[in-house]
């Protein structure tokens, strides 16, 4: 079946997408309707920084700071300073940084130069962005020494001083992360100077400061990661003790008060993590008391703004641990009930969040830069509140449900539709990811209400793949954006597949090809070699599938490509890849998929490939998972009896007994349910009356009186017959009626053979009759 979906795009991780599992019985694939899960997790980790900062301090990797520290590209082109200076800048813009350096070194004095200063610092930061190690500790190094002079530069403004402070803790921090132990935790340190610097001098502006405060609280993370959890934790608990005194100096502005209270919450959240559930509550509710001390109309309106903004988020978090307190509980015992009620109070931290967030809106006005962050944050809690009642409905009305999940909608439509170019396209990601996951799962409920026409799911579908494709196929998005729509869109045109049973439209087939094949082509530093196999294993995949729905050259062509794929792969990997064996039993499919196409004598040639592949997985020597070994055996029973028809007598009887031994080995094993109970003993009814019954096979009856097989085969039809009835619970109406059939036309056909056999004088082995 397609992969199951992801969960909802609101902020959970999850598996790559792989490809659809095929039935236990190989028979022709159906597909099956895959449902979401009902956990969502709201996205509360941080987004990038706007100019009015409502956002929470983000893990980052110097270098992404680094690329933008300066932001003196504009005054490269301010006024020509000789040919040396104009060469360097033709150098940087060709993405020739050592060229533009060797320039700048022809310049009659650079390092007095601010313009040639500022060059110098970006090419060699673009330098050590391209090195590992020693090297690129050196380029940064350099970069941190052409910055220093320009921050003692005696015509550098305050603005600018403050841009070289930022470029200082940014290049120390690219340092740390190419180092490890103490010369990391060294650096971040020598990190720490720059950015509060710019936090403590109050007559820095405001998005200055709070961008500072944002960057001194990832040093602080970084820092604590390198160090043992108890004294990371004291660590932590003594920065808020600093910032507390800070928070309360009366003396301070109220910026500057308000910064060192920022700071303090998101400490508390820092070590609310590592904390059980009480404990981390009450490190939440801290920042709570902490934020309202900021909330009064006296108080400026960025400071005013941001304590909001904090407050909400604290109410997001503490939502966010009860509704995982409350997943937690489910199907315990004697916790149902608890786990209603901690889904009630998850809810109701969800809409406390909700309101807190309205009360930023209203102070952010025309803002649209603070508006959006709001906006975005809103639609996560709605969104959030909608999965909780839906998934315990005794906390809430069928209306107050549909309510929240219009408003979510609302929300984040505000972010993702709005016409204004200057809206953030990082802010339109999120609000077009949220989309998409809320009208997947309108789809999924409207696929499952039988008394709805098809075109009302599958137009839901539609406008949460278009939500995808707007990240997807926005070329000014990251790749690693659009990897990850494409992930998400594979997941939904999977569900459209589900929906779609056996007529899935082709059209989700490309689409699908089309993701993997760009996720391939883009590769991340997050992409491991076992993802990218996977991501092939899966385009491979649905080569296969498409080539099953296609007809004509098409559907061989793209079986052929299905076969290719596998077979480079499995060239390719070793067992220690963990869908190696997979990889053989989908290319054994996808060559029996091609044999239905071919002509008989072509078709006994690509079977007989199906069966040595398929052997290489059920061979004992082979440490193949068992599910593949099961997978294996029932793909390879469905080989020999799709090769036996092309076959000479002999061959053909052989191959009808290796169908049975391979089916017969499944039956054995402890996870084949009742139901392929059925389906496995019906087959071999089937195959023992193929061997032996003229009017259901090729082999005709002189045929095998003269290979000395008698009326045994028939015998052993009927006790596997027979044997069906044991499972009358598993089997359905069509399957008792079909093995009460052959009951009785196996029997009435022994009374008949026995009789003509005995007339001719051919004895039965084990004695006459």
């Amino acid at each position: 079946m397609p992969p199951k979906t992801y969960r909802d795009d609101s902020g959970d991780e999850s598996s790559s997408p792989k490809p659809k599992k095929q039935q236990t019985e190989a028979s022709r694939h159906q597909t099956a309707a895959s449902s979401s899960t009902d956990e969502i997790t709201v996205k509360t980790e941080p987004r990038s920084p706007l100019p009015l900062h409502l956002e929470e301090p983000a893990e980052n990797s110097g270098l992404d700071v680094l690329a933008h520290a300066l932001g003196y590209k504009h005054v490269v082109n301010l006024a020509d300073d000789g040919p040396h200076f104009n060469n360097a800048v033709t150098a940087f813009n060709q993405q020739d940084y050592s060229g533009a350096i060797r320039h700048l070194d022809q310049m009659p004095d650079p390092d007095t130069n601010k313009k040639a200063l500022c060059l110098y610092a970006e090419s060699l930061f673009k330098i050590g962005g391209t090195k590992q190690g020693e090297e690129a500790i050196a380029s940064f190094t350099q970069a941190i020494a052409k910055v220093e002079k320009l921050r003692h530069h005696p015509q550098s403004t305050a603005p600018e001083i403050n841009i070289t402070l930022r470029f200082h803790s940014a290049g120390h921090e690219a340092i740390a992360k190419q180092q490890q132990g103490e010369a990391a935790l060294a650096s971040y340190n020598n990190a720490l100077f720059g950015d509060k610097q710019i936090f403590d001098n109050e007559a820095a502006s405001w998005n200055e400061r709070i961008a500072a405060a944002k960057n001194l609280l990832i040093h602080y993370s970084n820092i604590s990661k390198l160090l043992p959890a108890d004294t990371a934790l004291a660590g932590q608990r003594q920065l808020i003790a600093t910032y507390q005194t800070q928070s309360d100096d009366v003396n301070a502005s109220m910026e500057s008060r308000g910064l060192a209270a920022y700071i303090m919450m998101v400490l508390h959240r820092d070590i609310a993590e590592a904390q059980p559930y009480n404990e981390a509550i009450l490190s939440h509710e801290r920042t709570i008391s902490i934020a309202k001390r900021f909330t009064q109309p006296s108080i400026p309106v960025e400071v005013r703004l941001q304590a909001f903004y904090s407050l909400g988020s604290s109410h997001e978090h503490i939502g966010a641990l009860q509704r995982k307190s409350a997943y937690a509980m489910i199907n315990k015992p004697q916790q149902d009930s608890t786990s209603i009620d901690r889904a009630g109070e998850a809810a109701n931290s969800h809409s406390a969040a909700i309101t807190t967030f309205g009360m930023a809106s209203v102070i952010a006005g025309d803002s649209l830069d603070a508006q959006c962050p709001i906006h975005l944050r809103m639609g996560d809690n709605y969104h959030a509140k909608f999965i909780l009642q839906q998934r315990w409905p005794e906390i809430t009305t069928p209306d107050a449900r549909a309510i929240s999940r219009q408003n979510a909608i609302k929300k984040y439509e505000f972010v993702a539709n709005h016409p204004d170019s200057n809206v953030s396209l990082e802010h339109k990601i999120s609000a077009n990811n949220g989309l998409a996951s809320i009208y997947d799962r309108i789809a999924s409920e409207e696929a499952r209400d039988g008394s709805l026409h098809s075109a009302t799911p599958t137009a839901s579908f539609m406008k949460a793949i278009a939500y995808h494709n707007a990240t997807a196929e926005n070329t000014s998005a990251s790749d690693a954006d659009r990897n990850k729509a494409h992930e998400r869109r594979i997941a939904t045109y999977n569900n459209l597949i589900s929906f779609q049973k056996t007529q899935p439209s082709i059209a989700s087939y490309n689409a699908n090809i089309d993701s993997y094949q760009f996720i391939l082509d883009h590769p991340q530093p997050t992409h491991t070699e076992e993802f990218r196999l996977n991501m092939e294993a899966s385009m491979a995949a649905f080569y296969q599938y498409r080539g099953d729905h296609q007809t004509g050259q098409a559907g061989f062509d793209s079986l052929q490509q299905s076969i290719d794929r596998y077979k480079n792969m499995i060239a390719k990997t070793t067992p220690a890849y963990s869908g190696f064996f997979k990889m053989h039993n989908n290319l054994g499919i996808s060559y029996l998929y091609k044999a239905l196409r071919e002509s008989p004598a072509d078709a006994l040639v690509t079977c007989g490939l199906a069966i040595a592949c398929l052997k290489d997985v059920v061979k004992d020597e082979n440490a193949a998972p068992l599910r593949e070994k099961i997978n294996a055996n029932c793909y390879l029973a469905v080989a020999y009896e799709q090769q036996a028809p092309h076959q000479p007598p002999r061959e053909a009887a052989s191959n009808y007994t290796e169908a049975n031994n391979c089916r017969e080995w499944v039956i054995k094993q402890a996870s084949t349910t009742r139901q392929e109970q059925v389906v496995h003993r019906m087959q071999i009814v089937n195959n023992y009356q193929k061997r032996s019954v003229a009017c259901q096979g090729r082999i005709s009856l002189e045929e095998v009186v003269n290979r000395n097989v008698t009326l045994t085969d028939l015998d052993k039809s009927l006790k596997w017959a027979v044997s069906i009835l044991d499972y009358k619970d598993a089997t359905t109406r069509e399957q008792l009626q079909k093995t009460y059939s052959s009951i009785a036309h196996i029997a009435a056909y022994q009374r008949q053979e026995s009789s003509r056999l005995l007339g001719d004088g051919v004895g039965r082995e084990g004695g006459g009759r």
